[in-house]
């Protein structure tokens, strides 16, 4: 495994989560910043040997001198307490947003916070500054804090020069909705030509990764944005639609409803358009074509 963390000890705790998750019957090697300071990280005995090997290629083809470092998969950061689930964050800055599942739930202000859920509902959260209408958006959700995806910080600190590809034909396409859950773009989208996005942050998110498959979005934001990522980039074709603040999630939810009564899953792009402005009539700030 080949990881950028943000620090080389946030990359250390990475790479004990991933080998908790690999188990010991694979030789697992982790290669955490290797431009800065970095390591090579084996997580058994039986794993050294591969990661010599990866010194010595890296050594002789690239130029890298990176040290060896044995390392321990991670202990659960899960526990139960009753009735509660409760999950520490680790690796977590203070300021830095902190995202579940996708959904900014708040600011870290202390180290080592931590979320507590009862039923699969958020019910607690320690050392994070709550983002009220971040935790609005889970209330329809089931979290699992055993399987959840938890962030923080910013998605990329790094510059890039992006692979963008062309938009194809999209007036008959398969469509994917991606509502506060950005992360699992790659997922949701399979053989999608158009994706309607609810949220600004999953708008930003999902429209810069959407760039390089060449896939344009019908975004649904009210303004709200944590700034997860910067200098993000918009298909060819995409419209962003502006409504009033706190009505995005209402917008979003109509939009679903009518594809699910109509039972669509293609829809004409100019078609599919009109009627998501129909429905947004009342809430519209701005609409914005790229």
């Amino acid at each position: 495994m080949l990881n950028h963390g943000k620090t080389l000890d946030t990359g250390r705790h990475f790479g004990r989560i991933v080998a908790s998750k690999v188990g010991e019957s694979i030789q697992f090697v982790h290669i955490e910043r290797p431009d800065f300071n970095g390591r090579i990280i084996y997580y058994s005995s039986r794993a050294r040997p591969c990661a010599e090997f990866v010194k010595s290629t890296l050594a002789e083809s690239a130029c890298y001198d990176l040290p060896l470092e044995p390392g321990k998969a991670a202990p659960s950061y899960v526990r139960v307490d009753g009735d509660r689930i409760i999950r520490r964050i680790a690796g977590a800055f203070a300021g830095e947003n902190i995202r579940l599942d996708g959904v900014v739930i708040g600011e870290i202000a202390q180290p080592d916070p931590e979320i507590v859920c009862k039923d699969g509902k958020v019910v607690e959260v320690r050392g994070i500054r709550i983002k009220s209408h971040g935790l609005e958006k889970l209330e329809n959700r089931k979290i699992n804090l055993f399987t959840a995806k938890v962030k923080t910080g910013n998605i990329r600190r790094t510059s890039q020069k992006p692979k963008i590809k062309n938009v194809g034909n999209i007036q008959q396409s398969k469509i994917a909705i991606i509502d506060h859950c950005a992360e699992s773009t790659f997922e949701l989208v399979k053989d999608a030509g158009l994706v309607i996005t609810v949220g600004d942050d999953t708008t930003t998110i999902a429209a810069d990764i959407l760039t390089r498959l060449g896939i344009p979005v019908i975004g649904i934001i009210d303004g709200d944005i944590d700034g997860v990522l910067e200098n993000s980039m918009v298909s060819e074709g995409s419209v962003i639609i502006r409504v009033k603040a706190g009505f995005d999630d209402v917008v979003g939810r109509e939009v679903f409803e009518l594809l699910d009564k109509q039972q669509l899953s293609t829809y004409g792009s100019d078609e599919l358009l009109a009627g998501i402005l129909a429905l947004a009539e009342k809430y519209v700030v701005d609409v914005m074509y790229y």
